[in-house]
C-alpha cells in the first residue's frame, strides 16, 4: 500500500497567561480533502504517524519567543505493543534527521527549525492553515478550507497568532 501524503495542520490555542502552537500530522483522504490520521491496524503505511505533533508555547504576559518546541505524541488515543513500536520508530528517524543538522528534537532552537526538520523527517508536503470561505484552497472533511504554506510561513502564521494574543497589532 502506497503511503498517502502527509501534512502538518497548525492551530494555537490561547490561554490566560499562554499560547500553545500545534502542528498535528494529517493525509488526504480519497477525494484529496484533509484528514486526521486514523490508521490502527500495523499494515496501513501512516500507523504510528497519528497523534503525532510539533508543540510548542509562548507567554502571552511578556515579549518573549516560542520556546519548547519539540517533536511528540499528544493525546494518544489507544496504545498497543505494535503501536508503541511504530511510535518509536518514528520518534527515532525524527531524532536522527534532527540530529543531522546538529539539533535536538526536545528543545528546538526555534520554531522555525523544529518545523523544518519534522517536515523533513515525515516527508510532509507541507503545512496547512485554515482560510477564509473564498472559494480559494483545499476543502478538508469538516467543510473547512485549507491552504499548504512553508516552514518559514508557519512560523510566521504562529507569531502573527501570538501577537494577536498579546494584543500588538501585527
Amino acid at each position: 500500500m502506497k503511503k498517502p501524503p502527509v501534512s502538518l495542520l497548525l492551530s494555537t490555542e490561547v490561554s490566560d497567561r499562554a499560547v500553545r502552537f500545534t502542528a498535528t500530522v494529517v493525509t488526504e483522504n480519497e477525494e484529496g480533502k484533509v484528514r486526521n490520521i486514523l490508521a490502527d491496524w500495523s499494515g496501513d503505511p501512516l500507523f504510528g504517524l497519528a497523534d503525532l505533533a510539533v508543540t510548542a508555547q509562548a507567554d502571552t504576559d511578556n515579549e518573549g519567543a516560542w520556546y519548547a518546541a519539540k517533536v511528540e505524541y499528544r493525546n494518544v488515543y489507544s496504545l498497543d505493543l505494535a503501536k508503541a513500536e511504530a511510535n518509536v520508530k518514528v520518534l527515532r528517524k525524527v531524532k536522527r534527521t534532527f540530529e543531522a543538522e546538529g539539533e535536538d528534537m526536545k528543545w528546538g532552537r526555534d520554531l522555525e527549525t523544529t518545523l523544518r526538520l519534522a517536515a523533513k523527517a515525515l516527508g510532509a508536503k507541507g503545512f496547512l492553515v485554515e482560510l477564509g470561505s473564498d472559494g480559494t484552497g483545499r476543502w478538508g472533511y469538516d467543510g473547512r478550507r485549507y491552504g499548504t504554506i512553508d516552514a518559514a510561513a508557519a512560523a510566521d502564521w504562529a507569531n502573527a497568532r501570538l501577537a494577536e494574543a498579546r494584543g500588538v497589532t501585527v
